[in-house]
C-alpha cells in the first residue's frame, strides 16, 4: 500500500508546464470511494485475478484518487486553490457523503468535481456525467453547462473504446429511481459542480487501462483542459503524446481468458502488448528524447508529457514482433493519441485460414456463377510469358520468364508494381508463407536458394540455401515450389530431377526443407521419389507444386491431372510417396487443364480450377469440393464460362476462390485468353411449405406452395402410418389442385411434401415493393397450425397510419391504423391494398413510455388474431376473426377503466394493465389466454397473466386472471415492460424487453418455468432494441432484435428441468447497424419474419436449410369424403418389398403402359415402358430408402411404396 502511495506521489510531480493562470478559483475534489473496503469498487484483472482481497488489484478508489491527485498538481501549479476530500487510501478516508457535499458548500467552492468510474456488469462503456436537479434544471446552475463542458472533452478519449458517441449528461433526480433522490454527494450540495463516471472500470479493457497511472492521468488532463477552458483561461503552451500499442494479427482470445471480454470488431479486440518500448524521437535527427515501456497489465498504454508543439516520430518495438516507427504531431494544450499495432512475426498461422464469414453458413452440393464484369485483357500481359501467379487478399503476384515480378489488382487486374530483384540471378517460382510473405525459390544444379521480401517494395534478402540434391548425382533443384507454414517456421518443398550422363532426366523426386528463424543454416531436408510412373519427361514444362490444405502437395501441369501425394517426414529418405489421382464421378477435364487452387468456404475445401478443351484451349474454371480429398472430388459447378474463355492455346492458366461474406467468386487467369471472374448467383428462396390445404368433396387436393418447388407429393395417411404417396412433380409458387390419384382408399390424414432448392445462407426474400411497407408497425404474427383453416397468413399491426418515408421508397405506401394480412406466398391474399382492418376499436391514444394503440398480434391454434393494445386510455385486447375480417373485433376484457394506469377493474380487482402482446394455447374449452401484462403498481414490472377463456362464449372477460404464472414484481427485472411473450413448446415461458445495454439486473430476454426465471441472458445478449422476439413452433430456435439494425438467432436445447442453453446460430443484419426491431417470428419451415418501424418496412429472410423438404400434415375433412379402395390396386402386386436387387410388377388382369420410379423427395430415378401385365425393374444402383413406383393402367394411376434394403 505504501508502494502504491509513493508512486502516486512521485507522479504527481510531473506536471504540465504550461502558461495557464488559474488564480482565485477555489475547486473541490472528490476522489469516490476510498479504503479498499465494501464501499469500495473491485474488479477482477488478469494479473491480480483475487477481487475484494488483493490491495495490487483493481480497485475504483486507487484510479480515483490517482485522477484526482494528478488534477490538483495540475490546478495547484495553475494557481488555483485545491480543496481535496481525500489525499490517501485508508478505510478512514472513505468518508461519509454528505459530509464532502457540506465541507464543498462550507469553502464556497466554485467548482464541485467527484471522481469516479462506472459499473454495470456488461460489454458497456460509455461516458455518464451527473449533477444535483432534474434533466435539464439542475438545482445549482449552470451544473449542466459545466457537465457538458467535459463531457465534450473526454468523449474524444481516442484510448478507449465507447459504447455511445456522445455523453450522457443527467440530474440525478431523473436519472436514478424516485426513492433514491439521486446521489448522496451531490444531494447536500448548494455550490455547481458535478459527478464524473469517467468510463466503465468493469469493461474488461477498460478495467486493465485504469491500472495504468499514466491512463489515469491522461483523464485528469482532460479535466484540467475542462477549468481553463470553462473559466476562459490561457492555453497551456505545451502538449502530451499519448497512446496505445496492440497486436496486429492477434486477438485477445489468445490470453484464453474468458473474463477478459471485449466488444467485437473494435479496437479492443487486438491483444495489448506488454513490454513494449516505446521511444519519443526528434523528427530532425531521430535522436532519443524519452523512452516508456509498457506496463504488464495488459493495456498496451504509453504517455509522454510538456512536450513542446510540433513533430516527432515514435519507435516502437517488441520482441519476436515487427517493429515501427510512426510520425507523431503535438499541438499546444492537446493529447495527441496513437494508435499502433504491430505485427507478430512468429505466430504459427495456418495456410488456409478460415475465412470471416456470418455464423450458420452450409455447403451445398452446387453452385450457380455469373460473370462479374467482362473479360479482361491488360497490356501487360500480352508481352510476358507467365510462370506462375499467385494470390493473396487483393494481389496477384505474376511471374514471368524474363523474369520479372509483377503486382497485380486481383480486382482490375491492372499493374500496380514492379517488385526488385535484386541480387536475384533468375527465379523459378513463387510461394508465399502463412503469415504472407512472399518467397521465390531459384533453380541450380545440386541445390538452391530461397529468397524473401518484407514488403512489396522492399529488396529481396536470401531466406536460406542448400547444397542438399535427393542424393542424386546429376540433379536439377528447385524447378517449382510450394511452402506450408510461417516464413519465420516454414517447411519448402521443391523438385529434384535426375540427369542422366547423356543429360535425360528419367527420375523425379521431391524434397522438403525445412526452415527456423532460430537456427537459418541449419536447414533439415528430406527428399521422397515420385515413382516409377511419373518420370521427369511426363512431368511437364510448368508443374505446379502446392501444399493442400491437408498437408499433402498437389501436382499438376500441361501434361498430367492433378495428383494428391503424401509427403511422410518419418519415412526414410528415398521413400516413394502415396499417390491418390484426382477423381469425379462425372467430369474428367482434359489433361491440358492445371493451375488449380484451394480454398476454404462454409467449413468446406474446395478447389478451383480450370477446365480446357484438348491443347488448351476454350479454358474454363470449375468448382469441385475435395473436402474428402482429391481421390473423391465432387463437380459442383459448371464451367465458366461454358464456351471458354478464347481458342489461343494457353501457355498458362490458373484459377482462385475468394470469398467474400455469404459470396464465392472464381478468378480464371488464361494466357493469351485473358481474366475473368463470377460470382455465385444468390437466387431469393424461401424454405418451401404448402398451406391453405384443401380437399374438396369432388375429391380434388388442394394447397398453396410458397415457393417454386422442385418436388411435390401428396401423402395419405392412415392410423398415424403413411399409406401412400403420389409424386406430382415439380409446382411453381402459388395455387394448385390435384385430382384424386388414390382412388377410394381410405385415410383419415393427408399431407403435401414440397422441396426447393437449399438454403446456404440467411437470404432476404422480400423487397421494397409497397406490400412491405408499414409507416409504424408495432408487430407481427404467422399462423403455425396446419389444422387452421388460415395456417401460413402473416398478420402485420399497424399502430398510426401515414405514409412511409424510411428508405426513400420509389413508390411509398399510405396506410390505415390496423391490421394487414398476407399468405404464406407473401401476397395480397384479401386484396387489402392500402385498407387495413380497424375492427371498429377504439384503441386509444399513443403516447411515451410505449403507449401503443395497437402493439403486437398473436395467432390462437384456431386462427382467430388476437391484438393488444397498451395505451392508458384504451388498453386491452381484441380478437379479429380472420374469416370475417371486416366485422368489428371482439372485445377480451371489460370492466372499469382507469386511464391514468392503463387499468380494467373490477369491484376494485384488477383485471389487466397495459398489455404488450399476448400468447393463446389449446382449443375450444381448453383455451387458455396469457398476457404481457405491464403492471404499473408501484413502478413497472411484468406479470404473466392467465385467463381461462375457453371457446370465448362468455366474453368479454370480467373478473381477475384465472392465475398469474410469473410475477416479476417479487424479485423485479423486467423493469421496462415493453417487449415479447413466447411459449417455449414445454410449459416454460420466454420473456423480452427492450434494452439499450442489457446485464443481469435489467435483462434483454429471461425463461421461465413454474414461476420462477432459470435462464436470466445477462449480457449474452448485449442488447435487445424494441425487444422483438420470436420462438419457433417447437421451441428450438429462439430470434431476438440484438444491437441496432440486427437480429440473433440461437439454438435453444432444454435440460431435465427446462433449463435452457443458448447457442449463436447467425445474425442478420437487416439495418446496416441502423434501426430497431419491433417484432420477430418464424413460420413453420424454417423462414425469419422482422418488422421495424425505423426502417418501415416487414422482411423476410430464409433461413439456412440444406434439406429444404416440409411436409404439411392435417386430418381429413370431417365428413368421411376418405376415399375407398378400388380393386385395380388389389389386382397389382409388387414384391419382393423390401427389395434388394430388383422389383417384380405382377398387374394380373390389369394392363400397366408404363411406370416411373420416384424417391420420398419426389425425383424421378427411373422410367420405362411396360404395355403388359409383368415387369421386372432393376434397384441395384439405388441407395437404401423408401421409394413410389408410379403405375399408369389403362383403369387409372396405381402407386406402390416400397422399400429397398439390403
Amino acid at each position: 500500500m505504501k508502494k502504491n502511495i509513493l508512486f502516486l506521489l512521485i507522479l504527481c510531480m510531473s506536471v504540465m508546464a504550461q502558461a495557464t493562470d488559474l488564480t482565485g478559483l477555489k475547486i473541490y475534489i472528490n476522489p469516490g470511494h476510498g479504503g479498499h473496503e465494501g464501499n469500495d469498487r473491485s474488479v477482477w484483472t488478469i494479473p491480480v485475478p483475487e477481487v475484494w482481497t488483493n490491495p495490487n488489484g483493481y480497485w475504483e478508489s486507487n484510479s480515483n484518487l490517482v485522477k484526482g491527485l494528478a488534477l490538483r498538481d495540475m490546478l495547484e501549479d495553475a494557481g488555483a486553490t485545491v480543496i481535496m476530500s481525500r489525499v490517501e487510501n485508508r478505510t478512514e478516508d472513505d468518508r461519509p457523503l454528505s459530509s464532502i457535499a457540506e465541507e464543498a458548500n462550507a469553502n464556497q467552492v466554485d467548482h464541485f468535481l467527484s471522481i469516479h468510474s462506472n459499473a454495470l456488469n456488461t460489454l458497456t462503456n460509455y461516458l455518464l456525467i451527473l449533477y444535483r436537479g432534474r434533466q435539464g434544471a439542475p438545482t445549482t446552475p449552470p451544473s449542466d453547462q459545466m457537465a457538458a463542458s467535459f463531457g465534450n472533452i473526454q468523449i474524444k478519449n481516442p484510448l478507449t473504446v465507447w459504447t455511445s458517441p456522445n455523453p450522457l449528461l443527467r440530474g440525478d433526480i431523473t436519472f436514478y429511481p424516485a426513492d433514491w433522490n439521486g446521489l448522496g454527494v451531490l444531494r447536500p450540495l448548494v455550490v455547481p459542480g458535478f459527478l464524473s463516471e469517467g468510463s466503465f472500470h468493469d469493461y474488461p479493457p477498460e478495467t486493465h487501462r485504469l491500472c495504468n497511472n499514466d491512463y489515469c492521468k491522461l483523464e485528469a488532463l482532460r479535466l484540467f483542459e475542462h477549468f481553463y477552458t470553462w473559466y476562459k483561461r490561457e492555453t497551456p503552451t505545451t502538449g502530451t503524446l499519448s497512446g496505445w500499442v496492440k497486436s496486429e494479427n492477434e486477438l485477445v482470445d489468445v490470453l484464453n481468458e474468458p473474463k477478459f471480454t471485449y466488444i467485437e470488431g473494435t479496437d479492443d479486440q487486438w491483444l495489448p502488448l506488454n513490454g513494449a518500448t516505446v521511444k519519443l524521437l526528434r523528427a530532425s535527427d531521430n535522436s532519443v528524447l524519452q523512452t516508456y515501456t509498457t506496463d504488464d497489465w495488459y493495456n498496451g498504454i504509453f504517455a509522454f508529457y510538456d512536450l513542446e508543439p510540433g513533430n516527432y516520430k515514435v519507435s516502437i518495438e517488441k520482441e519476436n514482433y515487427k517493429s515501427k516507427v510512426v510520425d507523431a504531431t503535438v499541438e499546444a494544450g492537446k493529447i495527441a493519441g496513437l494508435k499502433v499495432q504491430l505485427k507478430n512475426i512468429r505466430l504459427d498461422l495456418p495456410d488456409y485460414p478460415e475465412p470471416e464469414q456470418e455464423q450458420g453458413m452450409a455447403a451445398l452440393d452446387s453452385y450457380e456463377f455469373e460473370p462479374v464484369g467482362t473479360t479482361l485483357q491488360p497490356d501487360w500481359m500480352k508481352g510476358a510469358v507467365i510462370q506462375r501467379a499467385i494470390k493473396r487478399d487483393n494481389k496477384i503476384y505474376v511471374l514471368t520468364e524474363s523474369p520479372k515480378l509483377f503486382i497485380v489488382n486481383a480486382s482490375t487486374l491492372a499493374l500496380e508494381k514492379e517488385m526488385k530483384l535484386t541480387g536475384i540471378n533468375g527465379i523459378n517460382d513463387i510461394a508465399i508463407s502463412a503469415d504472407h510473405y512472399l518467397m521465390a525459390i531459384t533453380k541450380a544444379d545440386n541445390g538452391c536458394k530461397v529468397y524473401t521480401w518484407e514488403a512489396d517494395d522492399a529488396e529481396p534478402t536470401l531466406l536460406f540455401e542448400t547444397d542438399k540434391h535427393a542424393a542424386f548425382a546429376n540433379a536439377t533443384v528447385g524447378s517449382t515450389m510450394a511452402v506450408t507454414g510461417s516464413r519465420w517456421n516454414c517447411t519448402v518443398y521443391t523438385t529434384v530431377i535426375n540427369k542422366d550422363a547423356d543429360g535425360n532426366a528419367p527420375a523425379v523426386a521431391l524434397m522438403g526443407m525445412k526452415y527456423h528463424a532460430d537456427s537459418p543454416t541449419e536447414i533439415s531436408t528430406k527428399y521422397m521419389l515420385v515413382g516409377d510412373a511419373l518420370t521427369a519427361e511426363a512431368w511437364g514444362k510448368n508443374p505446379v507444386l502446392t501444399v493442400m490444405p491437408n498437408g499433402h502437395l498437389y501436382v499438376d501441369s500441361e501434361t498430367i491431372l492433378p495428383a494428391e501425394f503424401i509427403f511422410d517426414w518419418d519415412k526414410a529418405d528415398g521413400t516413394k510417396m502415396e499417390k491418390k489421382s484426382f477423381m469425379t464421378e462425372d467430369f474428367t477435364p482434359d489433361v491440358s487443364s492445371c493451375g488449380g487452387t484451394f480454398f476454404r468456404y462454409a467449413n468446406h475445401t474446395y478447389l478451383a480450377m480450370p477446365a480446357a478443351e484438348a491443347g488448351g484451349v476454350k479454358v474454363g474454371v470449375v468448382l469441385f469440393d475435395v473436402n474428402e480429398g482429391l481421390d473423391q472430388a465432387k463437380k459442383i459447378s459448371e464451367r465458366y464460362p461454358n464456351t471458354g474463355l478464347g481458342t489461343t492455346s494457353a501457355t498458362y492458366m490458373t484459377s482462385f476462390g475468394v470469398v467474400d461474406g455469404y459470396n464465392i467468386d472464381l478468378l480464371l487467369l488464361v494466357q493469351n485468353q485473358g481474366f475473368a471472374r463470377y460470382r455465385t448467383i444468390g437466387k431469393p428462396v424461401m424454405n418451401i411449405y404448402a398451406s391453405e390445404l384443401s380437399l374438396s368433396s369432388e375429391k380434388t387436393f388442394g394447397f398453396k406452395l410458397n415457393e417454386d418447388a422442385t418436388s411435390v407429393l401428396i401423402n395419405i395417411y392412415k392410423d398415424g402410418e403413411l399409406l401412400e404417396s403420389y409424386p406430382v412433380g415439380a409446382k411453381t409458387k402459388g395455387a394448385h389442385s390435384i385430382a384424386n390419384p388414390f382412388g377410394e382408399k381410405d385415410f383419415d390424414e393427408w399431407g403435401i411434401t414440397a422441396s426447393a432448392r437449399a438454403v446456404a445462407y440467411p437470404l432476404k426474400v422480400s423487397d421494397d415493393s409497397q406490400l412491405f411497407q408499414y409507416y409504424a408497425p408495432r408487430g407481427l404474427a404467422v399462423d403455425n397450425t396446419p389444422e387452421s383453416p388460415f395456417f401460413g397468413r402473416i398478420y402485420v399491426t399497424e399502430s398510426l397510419g401515414g405514409t412511409v418515408s424510411a428508405g426513400a421508397p420509389s413508390d411509398p405506401r399510405t396506410v390505415e391504423q390496423g391490421v394487414y394480412m398476407l399468405d404464406a406466398a407473401l401476397t395480397d391474399v384479401a386484396n387489402q391494398g392500402d385498407k387495413s382492418y380497424s375492427g371498429n376499436v377504439n384503441w386509444g391514444t399513443g403516447g411515451n413510455n410505449y403507449q401503443w394503440p395497437l402493439t403486437r398480434p398473436s395467432v390462437a391454434p384456431d386462427g382467430k388474431v388476437y391484438l393488444s393494445s397498451s395505451t392508458l386510455d384504451g388498453s386491452g385486447i381484441y380478437i379479429m376473426d380472420p374469416a370475417n375480417p371486416t366485422a368489428d373485433f371482439k372485445p377480451v376484457f371489460s370492466g372499469e377503466r382507469n386511464a391514468g394506469l392503463g387499468t380494467e377493474m373490477i369491484n376494485g380487482k384488477l383485471i389487466h394493465s397495459p398489455i404488450m402482446h399476448c400468447n393463446i394455447q389449446g382449443t375450444g374449452a381448453d383455451t387458455k389466454l396469457y398476457t404481457y401484462d405491464r403492471n404499473f403498481d408501484p413502478g413497472v414490472h411484468v406479470n404473466i397473466n392467465q385467463y381461462d377463456i375457453g371457446d370465448g362464449s362468455t366474453l368479454p372477460w370480467k373478473s381477475e386472471p384465472t392465475a398469474v404464472v410469473y410475477n416479476d414484481k417479487e424479485a423485479p427485472v423486467m423493469l421496462n415492460g415493453n417487449g415479447c411473450i413466447a411459449s417455449d413448446g414445454r410449459g416454460g415461458w420466454w420473456l423480452s424487453q427492450y434494452r439499450y445495454t442489457s446485464s443481469t439486473a435489467v435483462p434483454s430476454l429471461i425463461h421461465i418455468t413454474d414461476g420462477k426465471i432459470n435462464y436470466n441472458c445477462g449480457s449474452e445478449i448485449v442488447s435487445s432494441f424494441q425487444g422483438g422476439m420470436g420462438v419457433n413452433k417447437d421451441g428450438s430456435m429462439l430470434a431476438i432484435g440484438r444491437e441496432t439494425g440486427k437480429v440473433a438467432v440461437y439454438d435453444v436445447v432444454y435440460d431435465a428441468a427446462n433449463v435452457p442453453t443458448l447457442t449463436e446460430k447467425f445474425v442478420i443484419d437487416w439495418g446496416d447497424g441502423k434501426g430497431n426491431t419491433m417484432g420477430v417470428e418464424f413460420d413453420v419451415a424454417g423462414n425469419l419474419y422482422i418488422v421495424s418501424n425505423s426502417n418501415e418496412r416487414l422482411m423476410v429472410y430464409s433461413l439456412p436449410n440444406l434439406n429444404n423438404t416440409y411436409t404439411t400434415r392435417i386430418p381429413a375433412n370431417n365428413n368421411g369424403t376418405g376415399l375407398k379402395t378400388i380393386s385395380v390396386d388389389e389386382n397389382v402386386k409388387v414384391y419382393p418389398n423390401p427389395a434388394s436387387t430388383e422389383v417384380i410388377i405382377d398387374a394380373q388382369e390389369v394392363f400397366v403402359e408404363n411406370y416411373s420410379l420416384y424417391d420420398i423427395a419426389g425425383g424421378l430415378m427411373t422410367t420405362g415402358e411396360m404395355n403388359g401385365v409383368s415387369s421386372t425393374i432393376s434397384v441395384t444402383n439405388l441407395q437404401e430408402g423408401i421409394y413410389i413406383l408410379q403405375l399408369n393402367t389403362t383403369q387409372g394411376v396405381v402407386n406402390k411404396r416400397i422399400i429397398i434394403k439390403r
